[in-house]
């Protein structure tokens, strides 16, 4: 049996790979990001703020991206 691998769900192969680039792209960019989200909200909320407050605002970051 034969595939072609040109044209599957007539999607071409560039534009499969350019949709395959864009969510690499992404998914680096949120493992960049994310793992520095708390120390970038603590410098935003300034010195001296409970690690709670922290977690807090963390999370609610987080979950309006889910959303």
């Amino acid at each position: 049996m034969r595939v072609n691998t040109e044209r599957i769900a007539g999607v071409s192969a560039a534009t499969m790979a350019a949709l395959m680039l864009a969510v690499f792209t992404v998914s680096v960019g949120f493992g960049v990001a994310l793992p520095r989200l708390p120390y970038l909200i603590e410098r935003l909320l300034g010195a001296g703020v409970a690690a709670a407050q922290v977690s807090r605002h963390t999370g609610l970051l987080r979950e309006a991206r889910l959303a």
